[in-house]
């Protein structure tokens, strides 16, 4: 509804309209998939993946997202707009709160652009508005639209948009930092006690390194320009690493070092790096350890699953365990662990991680599975590769539950 409220822009002949067209379409379930679709609009998850591209310095994702869309005849002026318009959607859910009442969205979208907008900032959004706009209205009198949004697209990645609120104040980042310290030292985020196991085995791995990397910068005496870049491109990453485990403030902390390191502000890093790397080991060892007792529970089914299988096979003469059909020979199956990985692909889909979900899904792939599984998967491949994140998680959640 709230996409075809936006299209009809205040109009309420043109909103029963566009919902007439809407429901011809689709007799049962209408999805938002299916509203942009038929009203010619993009799909939030494709702007969602435009945003994060750019958010994560991925240019092959960025223009590869463009080509798909511009390939199936979007007009690129409207993508300009409708990115200016989920940008400012992004931006008012920074500045007024996730609950807002001036953004239309549901429960679990609302959540997903709560997520997107942290990791991304208020300055940086606001410049994303700024610049789609613009170029949008100067593209209406000119025929080379799409080179025009290429180029706004690519202005926004080489100036390095997605470095956070920003702003370099030494005092404002100082307390930031300090709040996260004090608000992730003795626990982890209220939703880490829900993240899955595989993805936070991901976190501590990578966490671990980006610790190390960044404590033997900051006991440098001197930053020379090399240091600052390598400070900078790792606080980076362990910022998108803390938003995908739930540790928003811890993410909000190491996108100010990040902007610091961008304005070459070392007294900034300096001021605000002990509380952030404190809290960050803080959160390292909290996950580790209920990294240890997920895997333990984990082992302790497995065996119990094993026990009984056993059992079941001993009390019914003349069966054997034979798998899935089309399994390779001689294999076996481990669908706990399809299950669990699975659930990692879909929550990264969830909120648009592209990175943990396509790796995730990589290391399933590796694994012999039954041809069915197989082009299950293949299917899910596919969604990420163009970006569909709303049918990759729909996708994963239906092969959990089939399992």
């Amino acid at each position: 509804m709230a996409l075809i409220i936006r299209q009809a822009d205040g109009s309420m002949r043109d909103a029963i309209s566009h919902l007439d067209q809407c429901l011809s379409y689709s007799q049962e379930t209408l999805s938002a998939s299916d509203v942009a679709s038929m009203l010619g609009l993009v799909r939030q998850d494709v702007l969602a993946s435009l945003l994060l591209a750019i958010v994560d310095q991925d240019a092959p994702s960025l223009f590869g997202l463009l080509e798909a869309q511009f390939s199936q005849g979007l007009d690129p002026q409207q993508m300009m707009q409708e990115f200016a318009g989920y940008s400012r959607d992004l931006l008012l859910i920074a500045l007024c709160g996730e609950q807002t009442d001036l953004v239309r969205a549901s429960g679990e979208s609302r959540r997903a652009m709560a997520e997107i907008s942290a990791r991304t900032g208020a300055n940086t959004l606001r410049q994303m508005v700024s610049e789609a706009e613009q170029t949008a209205g100067e593209t209406r009198h000119r025929g080379n639209s799409r080179y025009m949004a290429e180029a706004m697209f690519a202005g926004l990645l080489l100036r390095g948009a997605g470095a956070g609120t920003g702003g370099g104040e030494g005092g404002r980042q100082a307390r930031r930092t300090a709040g996260a310290g004090a608000g992730t030292g003795a626990g982890t985020g209220a939703s880490a006690s829900e993240v899955n196991p595989k993805l936070m085995e991901i976190f501590i791995k990578d966490a671990a390194k980006s610790l190390a990397t960044l404590r033997g910068l900051t006991e440098k005496d001197d930053f020379d320009d090399e240091d600052l870049s390598q400070y900078t491109i790792t606080v980076h990453g362990i910022k998108s690493a803390l938003a995908n485990v739930g540790e928003m403030d811890a993410s909000r902390a190491a996108a100010d070092l990040e902007q610091a390191g961008r304005n070459q502000d070392a007294a900034t890093i300096r001021a605000g790096s002990p509380a952030f790397l404190l809290s960050l080991q803080a959160i390292i060892d909290q996950l580790a350890t209920r990294k240890a007792e997920a895997d333990a529970a984990a082992a302790a089914a497995a065996t119990a699953t094993a026990t009984a299988a056993t059992a079941a096979a001993e009390a019914t003469p003349g069966t054997e365990a034979s798998g899935a059909a089309g399994a390779d020979p001689g294999a076996s199956v481990d669908y706990d662990y399809l299950r669990s990985t699975l659930q990692v692909v879909k929550e990264a889909c969830d909120i648009y991680n592209r990175k943990t979900a396509k790796e995730t899904l990589a290391e399933i792939l590796e694994k012999p599975w039954p041809a069915s599984v197989k082009e299950e998967l293949a299917l899910i491949a596919e969604h990420l590769l163009t970006g569909d994140f709303e049918e990759a998680s729909a996708e994963a959640t239906q092969m959990i539950a089939h399992i």
